[in-house]
């Protein structure tokens, strides 16, 4: 696995347990009378053949109740030669994946993992084909150990399952930021552009929402198309992408990896994709002027709406490529280098504590169409 980097900056503003014991000592051993409460009187007949029967059922019970409680149970070594201590063995079991939390860990690791694997983590998770997940500890392991060598996964199933659930739900929360700042982001568009009633924010939505997959308004730092003016400028600087790669930025920022140069920097493919989806999603939600997610899971922003899926169209089988279409898009930024950098810098500035982003941007909608190789960016910046 390769071990890729990105950087960033803060965003805009926007047992049981049972005790030892042993078994308890026999019912008959100190008795007079002999097993069964009867002594015998010399005389053979049906009370003392009765007694006996009884005496053995009696034997056999408590010999089966034994044998449970040996079957739970850890054999300790005694002192007395021939006899045996019975004491109950606690059993840790498995801990179920809902219930896991950070205290799960050992306790020395449970500042650090925020600190310092969870920024490690997403950066990797980034580089990854959108909507992917980390499903092995193994895996997991080639980002971890070499942080924490005295901890490695290999060594501990149970590190391996808290490991593998907490970086899951860091995830989750990683990619749930681009959605909470596109919704942020466009709140900030209607104030700057003073659209407050429903109407005018339906107005404003459907103009961010123009365009075809490739150069959606909301795309572009500057965006106009009348007759009279044609803008395209700052593709993939539009305010929403933009606050969407900033809140990337903030998440994968420590102490030990501070933002990187843009020059140098491997250009964020993945997360541009989270953050297109994430504008196209809250503008979507909008439409009316007013935000309406769906409600239970069809309105969440995860793989199941928002990566590749299968479909049945008019009674066949179709593949929608929500996500692959748009990495065909920003693949096409590989021949760009300029465009990448400037993508980086405004969203890494727009990241950085304390700086309000704000002025006009745009926004666009892709659609889930088939990945295509004749794609043509359009960007009239002059680079």
């Amino acid at each position: 696995m390769s071990h890729r980097s990105k950087s960033a900056s803060s965003a805009m503003s926007v047992d049981l347990v049972s005790e030892n014991g042993s078994v308890p000592a026999s019912e008959y051993e100190d008795s007079s009378e002999g097993m069964g409460g009867f002594a015998s009187d010399g005389d053979d007949g049906e009370e003392v053949t009765w007694a006996k029967e009884r005496d053995q059922q009696k034997v056999g019970r408590k010999l089966e109740n034994l044998s449970k409680i040996h079957s739970l149970a850890g054999i300790v070594e005694t002192d007395a030669p021939g006899l045996v201590a019975l004491r109950p063995v606690k059993s840790e079991g498995k801990l179920k994946k809902a219930n896991i939390r950070l205290r799960d860990l050992p306790q020395s690791l449970q500042a650090d993992f925020g600190k310092i694997f969870t920024p490690e983590l997403l950066r990797y998770t980034g580089t990854l084909p959108p909507w992917q997940n980390i499903d092995s500890w193994a895996e997991l392991a080639e980002l971890w150990d070499p942080l924490f060598p005295e901890y490695t996964l290999a060594d501990d199933e149970q590190l391996q399952a808290v490991v593998l659930k907490l970086a899951d739900d860091k995830v989750t929360a990683w990619r749930n930021k681009f959605s909470a700042a596109a919704i942020e982001a466009l709140d900030a568009l209607y104030a700057s552009w003073k659209a407050y009633s429903p109407e005018a924010r339906a107005d404003v939505v459907a103009w961010l929402l123009q365009g075809n997959d490739t150069n959606r308004a909301f795309y572009y730092r500057e965006y106009a198309d009348s007759e009279e003016n044609v803008v395209q400028k700052g593709l993939f600087q539009g305010y929403l992408i933009t606050c969407g790669l900033a809140a990337h930025y903030t998440a994968i920022r420590s102490a030990a990896a501070p933002i990187e140069d843009p020059e140098t920097a491997e250009f964020p493919e993945t997360p541009l994709v989270y953050a297109i989806q994430a504008a196209k999603r809250a503008l979507n939600y909008s439409v009316t002027g007013k935000l309406v997610v769906p409600g239970q899971r069809l309105g969440e922003f995860s793989k199941a709406n928002w990566g590749d899926k299968m479909d049945f169209r008019e009674g066949r089988q179709v593949v929608v490529n929500t996500a692959s279409s748009l990495v065909a898009i920003a693949r096409k930024l590989e021949d760009k280098p300029q465009l990448q950098k400037k993508i980086m810098i405004a969203a890494i500035e727009a990241s950085l504590p304390k700086r309000r982003a704000g002025g006009k941007t745009e926004v666009i909608e892709i659609d889930a169409g088939s990945p295509t190789e004749d794609i043509e960016l359009v960007d009239n910046d002059s680079d």
